[in-house]
């Protein structure tokens, strides 16, 4: 499940890079751990829970960076499994913008 989860926020980092009026949500392996993502008005992000409740706000750099670093340390620490999931996280890592692979 974490690489399913992991191909869906690298694909919402492109979608809201690509898109100015974009967001979305994420639902982790389990909707206990749900956030949406919203684009504030000065072009940062907002992480809020599914009800609305303001979790944190970030820059979209700083986001889009976290996200690649912790899919990175996913990669690097656990042993990739064949199949579907894998293939969906590799699709979704070719499509991540080079600009914020640091």
């Amino acid at each position: 499940m974490a690489y399913l989860v992991a191909a869906d926020m690298l694909n919402g980092v492109v979608t809201l890079l690509a898109h100015p009026d974009a967001s979305y949500m994420l639902t982790g392996a389990a909707s206990g751990w749900s956030f949406a993502v919203r684009r504030t008005r000065r072009h940062g992000l907002r992480l809020s829970t599914p009800a609305g409740l303001p979790l944190c706000q970030v820059s979209e750099a700083d986001y889009a960076v976290a996200v690649w670093r912790g899919v990175s340390a996913l990669l690097a620490t656990h042993a990739p499994i064949d199949g579907g999931p894998l293939a969906d996280l590799q699709i979704a890592l070719a499509a991540f913008p080079d600009g914020h692979r640091r």
